[in-house]
């Protein structure tokens, strides 16, 4: 999304008042399942000078907390391709497969009454779906034909196809928030949140039409931890501190190797150059 006009790595993402943005692709980091999202709170034109850091709009998702009361919920999203609109970009005979189940369940309560409280959820995805190849049908038997020549007798790809492919998704979110009132004045809190993502076999780093075996899996571990001391010592005082500790791990592994082989405007195939590699991002 963009405010402004302005590229979506101009945004600053945040969760309970804490950056939450990755350096490097300008989306978010930690994934927190829907059940602990308490409101969502936009700023796209004037920023408080608590949100620093961002040239277009900022995002904070404030997360649920416990209560008095015990609530839990179960929840289940479920998506087939049998009652989805057919994608028009899809050119092959049959609908591609697109199946998504989506468990949930949450639990919040007191500890101690008045005193201690927690909140906690729990979130799962599982996808298995379809890609296309978006290769040109009038290049496809001529591409073939020169990767059978020996000038690519090196290449690791002998040959491209066009159609549909096999893609999986799966998903974990995770957290637990702790709330303590030490006092009418002072009041503790304390989340940790993990995430964890993998997709197999459909990430594309090109901009331009690619076979299968330019792109590639990835994998992607957050693990979060944000505390908190709020003190409201009079009524026009608020004095709020806040701590983060949060690192970010992942990696992506090519459809195939050997060398990128580019025909412009019309495909690429082989290892693409930015589809291959592993980082790790900490916040404090």
């Amino acid at each position: 999304f963009t405010f402004g006009g302005l590229r979506g790595r101009n945004n600053s993402l945040l969760i309970d008042g804490v950056d939450n943005r990755d350096e490097t692709t300008g989306g978010n980091r930690v994934a927190i399942g829907l059940e602990m999202v308490q409101e969502f709170r936009v700023a796209g034109a004037t920023l408080g000078a608590e949100f620093g850091g961002a040239a277009g709009g900022a995002v904070n998702v404030v997360t649920r907390s416990g209560s008095n009361i015990w609530h839990g919920d179960a929840t289940f999203f479920a998506q087939n391709e049998a009652v989805n609109a057919r994608n028009p970009e899809v050119t092959s005979g049959r609908r591609p497969r697109f199946r998504r189940t989506q468990p949930g369940v949450s639990l919040y309560g007191p500890l101690r009454p008045d005193r201690t409280f927690f909140a906690t959820a729990l979130e799962q995805e599982w996808e298995s779906s379809e890609e296309w190849s978006e290769a040109p049908a009038e290049a496809v038997e001529d591409i073939n034909r020169a990767l059978a020549r020996p000038d690519f007798a090196r290449s690791e790809v002998r040959s491209i196809a066009r159609g549909l492919f096999p893609t999986q998704d799966v998903g974990t979110e995770f957290l637990f928030k702790l709330n303590h009132q030490l006092s009418q004045v002072h009041a503790l809190s304390a989340r940790y949140a993990f995430s964890r993502g993998r997709v197999a076999g459909d990430v594309q780093g090109l901009d331009n039409f690619a076979d299968r075996s330019a792109r590639a899996g990835s994998l992607t571990r957050d693990h979060s931890f944000v505390a908190s001391w709020t003190s409201v010592p009079r009524p026009h005082l608020v004095n709020d501190l806040r701590v983060q500790a949060a690192r970010r791990s992942a990696a992506m592994t090519p459809n195939a190797g050997g060398a990128m082989l580019e025909i412009p405007g019309v495909l690429t195939l082989g290892q693409s150059f930015r589809l291959h590699g592993s980082r790790t991002e900490d916040h404090y």
